[in-house]
């Protein structure tokens, strides 16, 4: 897949939203806990086929905006309301940190636990692709 991650231009629906740099590390890990609606490497427990569809669609559409996941907190762990297999797929592909949207009433816990200083997409430095050929 050639998509030159750093040049991706993010969106997002709910403007009142603040923007969040997060780690995806960090988010995944809290993810993990939600064992109903985690989606695993390779899309593992996701919904049909989105996880694969979303990666064509970037492959072809890499000019335009992507929204950028919606993430809450529940039980004090991390919860998607959209995105979630958009995420997964950045996360399979070796992103580092990316950019989310996080309700205003949480956004400063959320940056404490879950931000990142970097404010550009970038790639591990060794990939990790847990998708063979990608």
């Amino acid at each position: 897949m050639k998509v030159n991650i750093e040049r991706l231009v993010w969106t997002h629906r709910i403007p009142a939203d603040p923007i969040v740099w997060a780690s995806v590390s960090s988010i995944d890990a809290s993810w993990r806990h939600n064992k109903n609606l985690y989606i695993g490497p390779g899309g593992k427990g996701g919904q049909n086929d989105r996880y694969v569809r979303f990666g064509k669609w970037l492959e072809s559409n890499s000019h335009r905006a992507i929204e950028v996941p919606e993430l809450g907190l529940s039980r004090g762990e991390v919860a998607f309301s959209n995105g979630r297999h958009r995420f997964a797929w950045f996360r399979d592909h070796g992103l580092v940190d990316m950019p989310v949207a996080v309700d205003p009433a949480i956004v400063e816990s959320f940056r404490v636990r879950f931000g990142s200083p970097q404010r550009v997409a970038r790639l591990h430095k060794t990939r990790f692709s847990a998708c063979p050929g990608n």
